[in-house]
This record gives structure tokens, sequence and C-alpha cells, in this order.
């Protein structure tokens, strides 16, 4: 069957590779990726190559404004080095997160999406055995446990070699075109306090793309009788999304709404409400959900379902602290930041979609 995924903010799937400092320039509302090779046979046609390198290892030429500079020196056209040019939504500095790519394209992983939907089925199921992960987290902080979750995830989804997800065939998706391509400075905002974090420039999808894909579900028999029920139809697949990021988002609303009325993390609330305004029109072969960078701890299935039972609350807490730190206390169980992009004065969650099947 036909997915469309429909971005309605910015999504960024990450990848390995990074642009540096010394692989762009931004300017002009762009960031202008630097091609190595164009460079290396511009300086070669010069007789200037040693003279480069030198000035690299001393410090000299660290950026791609220094190489803008150094091209200039030397009679070297700068624009002829330039391998492609991406719009930038803000000034971005320091290393670009990449997004995916295959042969040098553009695409929408259908691991990304597959992997979303496994969270939400998994909370589906836990959320009506909710002492399943109790008992885990029980057994966790008393043992240690190496590989957390391990027996949980075996209960839900059973023996990994007989995975009922694999009835469920996501393609990557069609390759996206460059002109829906921008980059964005992500940040971390605090719900307590007024404090930009760090800008963290990825390359990401504007909103409002749209991609095609193929969704379908095979006739490999499960055995599984948690999931049998679950993963034979695609309407109830969607429906259990739905449902996950409904509860997701009510939730986010509540938590903002304990920011300060002068945080511009507040303006997060009026995304939020027109999202569940969307989610009330939604057919059943419609779903909203999130995938890619600016997932929050708070949007796995672990706090959401143990919330409200403080003694679990306070295992859970403590087995973390042991796990991650020695000689300090996690001071909350949620995660006080957000990451979000911002467009003047309004701030975006990253990573929403809205996907169809025909």
């Amino acid at each position: 069957m036909k997915l469309v995924i429909e971005t309605l903010s910015p999504v960024h799937i990450g990848s390995e590779q990074k642009y540096h400092s010394i692989d762009y320039i931004c300017e002009s509302g762009k960031v202008r990726i630097i091609s190595e090779s164009k460079l290396m046979e511009k300086l070669s046609e010069k007789g200037i190559i040693e003279e480069y390198i030198s000035e690299v290892k001393t410090g000299e030429i660290k950026s791609g404004k220094d190489i803008k500079r150094f091209a200039r020196k030397h009679g070297v056209r700068f624009d002829d080095v330039i391998e492609r040019e991406i719009p930038a939504d803000d000034e971005i500095s320091g290393e670009i997160s990449s997004y995916i790519k295959t042969d040098g394209k553009y695409y929408m992983p259908g691991t990304s999406i597959k992997g979303m939907i496994r969270t939400c089925v998994a909370y589906h199921y836990l959320k009506n055995n909710i002492s399943l992960l109790k008992k885990e987290i029980r057994n966790i902080w008393k043992k240690r446990a190496k590989y957390e979750f391990s027996e949980l995830n075996r209960r839900i989804f059973g023996d990994p070699h007989r995975d009922p997800f694999k009835n469920l065939l996501i393609k990557d998706s069609e390759f996206i075109e460059e002109k829906n391509i921008k980059i964005f400075n992500v940040r971390r905002l605090y719900i307590a306090k007024r404090v930009k974090g760090v800008p963290q420039p990825c390359e990401a999808i504007v909103e409002n793309t749209k991609i095609n894909s193929e969704i379908n579900l095979l006739n490999i028999p499960i055995l599984n009788k948690n999931l049998k029920d679950v993963l034979t139809d695609l309407k109830n697949i969607f429906k259990i999304v739905n449902e996950f990021f409904e509860e997701f988002i009510k939730m986010e609303i509540n938590e903002i709404k304990k920011a300060k009325e002068d945080n511009p993390i507040r303006s997060l609330i009026d995304f939020y409400e027109d999202l569940l305004y969307k989610m009330k029109s939604l057919k059943q072969n419609e779903c909203i959900g999130r995938i890619g960078f600016g997932k929050t701890f708070w949007c796995q299935t672990v706090i959401m379902l143990i919330k409200d039972d403080k003694d679990i609350l306070r295992q859970w807490e403590n087995y973390q602290n042991t796990k991650y730190w020695t000689k300090r206390r996690l001071k909350k169980y949620l995660p006080d930041t957000r990451a979000v992009i911002m467009k003047g004065e309004n701030v975006i969650p990253p990573g929403w979609v809205k996907m169809s099947y025909s």
C-alpha cells in the first residue's frame, strides 16, 4: 500500500556524517558546502597545496571563512570550489549534523517509522499489563541488570528470531528533493528557567513536505499471542499510534504549563494544542507521530506508564542514579528541557509527521 508521510515540523534523522567548520561557510542565508576535491584541484593548478596544508596545520585555516580568505588571496574563485548550497534558517556555526542519505540522496528510512510504531505497540501492551513493567523495574534495581528490560522486551515481542514485526514491511521512502532540505539551529529550552541551550545545527526536512513510501502487512504467521491481533490490521496499528501520541501530547502540555508566562517554551503549547485538534479529525488510515531527533526520555514508554506510582518511580530513579551518576542524584523524574527550533517568536518541536496509507 502507498504510504504518504507529511512533515508537520522539521524532521532530522541523523547519520554518522558531520559538516565541520572547515567544510562549509554560512553566508547570505545559505550553508555552502566546500568540495575538497574541487578545492585541491584549484590549489594544485595554482601550485599552493603545500602552503594550504601548512596553514591548516598551524591553525591559520580552521574554518570555511579561512578557506575563502586563502582562496581569494591566491586568485582562486571561491564559487568554483562549492559543492552545493543548503538554505539556512539562522546563522549557522560549529558542527552540523547531517541528515541520513544514500548515494548522496535524502530519504526517510522505513526503520525510523517502524521503530516509532514499535514503541507505541509496546506502550499499548504494557498499559494493559502494567504489573509486568513494575516487576521488571524492581528486578533491574535489585540485580543491577546489565540489559535493562531485556526480559520485558522478550515478554512483549517474543523470540527475536520470530519477531512479529517482521510481518510489518515499511520501505525506505522515495528520494526527497533538495529544495525540501534546510539547516536549522536546534536548541534546548528549560521549563523551570529562561535559559537557551547552545545551538546544535541540524540538516532537516522542512515542514509541509510530502514523502512517498510503502507499507504492507505480510502473511507471515504471528505466533506471539500478545501481538497477533495488533499486527494483522493497519487500522489498529494506526489507532495505537494515535492513542500513544495523544496521551504524550496531553502530558507535554501539562508539563510545559509549569513554565512561567514569559518563558518562550510556553509557545509549544499552541503547537501541541493544534496537533490535538488535527488528531480529532483523523481518518482510520491516518496517524500522527514523532520520529528522528528531538524525542526525549519523557517520550518513551517507561515514565509515561509509571508517573503516578511514587514507589516505582523512586526505584527507577535509584537505578538511574546507580547507572549514570556516582556522586550526584537525579533531581527530577522527568527532563526539564525540550529540543526546539526557534523561529522568531515561535518555538517548534522537531520530528512531527502525519502518515496515511491507501
